[in-house]
């Protein structure tokens, strides 16, 4: 199609808006649309941008909202609070690696925080019904398992894994503050223990 040009709507009075317009001033609702930021080694064809970064949508938006590094190498930065380096939160390598908190991710998933002293992945539909995962502080201490009631259970350093304490003396501790619970069981398909202490 022909070449558009990007202009900024002063008719938005609530908000900053910019649209993309036809040549003849139109504004452009059956085109996709697309902003690039070029580099150093973009074609003098405007066939290859091979440094930049790509913002687009097809017409309609049938194929969603691509965010792009055209550079092969470049990962995918969000920042919050400022552009400096220190306020990076997520990126996206070229690989496809994600990491919050971490400049280098070397996992598929890989979750950094300096922001307090257990650092915790939360799951759940409210803040009165989850699970909490994480650590016990930044360097050491035990992994975690956590709902609104509190801490379930944790697996230490050692490989001690406790249920109902956090400080498990064996490979499998169990301990129940409830009086007259059962706090081991093998139980048959339909339930009834078969052994239980």
């Amino acid at each position: 199609g022909s070449l558009a040009q990007i202009q900024r709507n002063a008719a938005a009075s609530s908000f900053s808006q910019i649209d993309v317009v036809q040549p003849s001033g139109s504004q452009s609702t059956g085109d996709g649309f697309s902003l690039i930021a070029l580099g150093s080694t973009y074609s003098g064809s405007g066939a290859f941008v091979g440094d930049g970064a790509f913002l687009g949508a097809n017409a309609g938006l049938s194929e969603g909202f691509s965010i792009a590094a055209t550079n092969p190498s470049a990962p995918i930065k969000f920042f919050t609070g400022g552009s400096a380096a220190a306020n990076e939160r997520l990126r996206i390598t070229s690989a496809g690696l994600v990491g919050i908190g971490d400049t280098a991710p070397d996992r598929a998933l890989t979750i950094f925080t300096a922001q307090n002293t257990t650092p915790q992945i939360r799951i759940g539909n409210t803040d009165s019904f989850f699970w909490d995962i994480g650590r016990e502080n930044q360097t050491t201490g035990r992994l975690m398992f956590i709902d609104q009631g509190g801490e379930k259970m944790s697996l230490l350093n050692d490989g001690n894994l406790g249920i109902g304490t956090t400080s498990p003396f064996a490979k499998l501790s169990i301990t129940s503050t409830t009086a007259g619970q059962t706090t081991f069981a093998i139980a048959s398909t339909t339930g009834t223990p078969v052994f239980s202490v």
